[in-house]
């Protein structure tokens, strides 16, 4: 009972720590765009 609990934990916060990594790339990528959208549009 308690190792399939401590299994289940262990792959959410697997599956959370890769969540994360995957959304803090989108947004990295997506203000890397906005700044090249803003520079397009200044000249």
């Amino acid at each position: 009972m308690m190792m399939s609990f401590g299994f289940g934990f262990i792959y959410y916060l697997i599956g959370a720590i890769v969540l994360y990594g995957i959304i803090r790339l989108g947004v990295k990528h997506g203000i890397q765009d906005a700044k090249k959208e803003e520079k397009k549009e200044l000249f």
